[in-house]
């Protein structure tokens, strides 16, 4: 393992890499929610077909 010296600057690229990727990582999750959601919510009533008050 690399040591790091503590006069090092941290390194913009990988950071601005690193919260692309977990962005995207984020988005395809969501995604991924929002699918089994639909799929396993059918049973709910639109709300078209609900009791309006």
């Amino acid at each position: 393992m690399r040591e790091v010296a503590p006069d090092t600057q941290p390194n913009p690229r990988l950071a601005f890499a690193g919260i692309l990727v977990l962005t995207a990582f984020a988005l395809l999750l969501d995604g991924l929610v929002g699918t089994a959601e639909r799929r396993l919510m059918t049973w709910q009533p639109r709300a078209s077909e609900t009791e309006k008050v």
